[in-house]
C-alpha cells in the first residue's frame, strides 16, 4: 500500500462532474470514512498497488486520535 495525495486520488477517482470538494474529502479522512492520513496540512490517501482505495481500511473507525494513530502505524508496517 502506498499514500497517494489528496488532490491526486480526487482527480483519479471521481469524473469531474462527480468531485466532491476537497474539504469533503479531508473531514471523510479526520472521521475515518476514508483510508487515509493527515501529516501537517497535507493529506494522503491509503491506496493499494493500481491505485484504489483501500476500502477495508476505511471500515475501521478509530475512536479517537490516538487510536488512529496506532492503527495507522500498524497498517504501515
Amino acid at each position: 500500500m502506498r499514500h497517494m495525495k489528496l488532490s491526486e486520488y480526487r482527480r483519479q477517482a471521481y469524473t469531474p462532474e462527480s468531485r466532491p470538494d476537497e474539504r469533503t474529502l479531508r473531514r471523510r479522512i479526520d472521521r475515518g470514512e476514508l483510508a487515509g492520513k493527515r501529516e501537517g496540512s497535507r493529506y494522503y490517501v491509503l491506496v493499494d498497488e493500481n491505485g484504489h482505495e483501500a476500502q477495508y481500511l476505511a471500515s475501521v473507525k478509530p475512536v479517537n486520535d490516538l487510536a488512529g494513530q496506532v492503527l495507522a502505524k500498524a497498517i504501515e508496517a
